[in-house]
């Protein structure tokens, strides 16, 4: 009997490694697609707006969707195009992604955590407590997300009228101003930060396996 776990157990996560790559690859074709949906409905209502952006943090580097300025704030936007049904915590590590009519369990690093960090970053970047920061987790795809985070995602059909509603105090335009151009500049070395943050998703995800 102990013999056929550990064999069962075995064959499963030989499993879990042929599929990972092809998961990782599914969900990489399905993240460009919905970060490219949200990058069309900012362009449509015609934000300003910086698109998959490498900043270095604390931890590193970390990728953000996408930048938007609005009358108010600075918007930091992390897209998830997800389907099936979504359940978790809000400050779990981790959520959970089903099919609708069941099956297999995935487990899904918690996005409302990932843009905490990508909050962090740009205020880091902006270096002006004046300027307002507000984050959003945009779902792009079909998904349902259940229980307490289903009021924390913002479906794409909502997010215009989301970034368009002044939420935050007026700032002063200049503060607003100068905060973006930095965030600006800051973003124009996207391209020389890639490769190494490529490498160090890459160590992450074989750590989190």
């Amino acid at each position: 009997m102990v013999l056929r776990i550990l064999l069962t157990h075995a064959a499963a996560t030989a499993h879990r490694r042929r599929v990972a790559p092809l998961r990782e690859l599914e969900a990489s074709i399905l993240g460009h697609r919905g970060e490219a949906a949200t990058a069309a409905v900012l362009e449509r209502l015609g934000l300003p707006a910086l698109h998959d952006v490498v900043l270095e943090d604390g931890q590193g580097l970390t990728q953000i969707d996408h930048l938007v300025l609005v009358d108010d704030a600075i918007v930091v936007l992390e897209t998830k195009n997800f389907s099936g049904l979504i359940t978790g915590r809000p400050d779990g590590r981790h959520w959970t992604q089903q099919g609708e009519t069941g099956g297999l369990l995935y487990r899904l690093r918690n996005p409302l955590r990932q843009n905490d960090r990508h909050l962090l970053a740009v205020a880091h970047v902006v270096a002006d407590p004046a300027v307002a920061l507000r984050g959003h987790v945009v779902a792009a795809g079909p998904a349902r997300f259940l229980g307490a985070i289903g009021d924390l995602v913002v479906p794409l059909a909502e997010l215009g009228a989301v970034l368009t509603a002044s939420i935050d105090p007026p700032v002063a335009p200049l503060s607003l101003e100068t905060g973006w151009l930095r965030l600006c500049a800051a973003a124009a070395g996207t391209a020389a930060r890639r490769e190494a943050h490529a490498e160090q998703v890459t160590t992450g995800r074989k750590k989190w396996r």
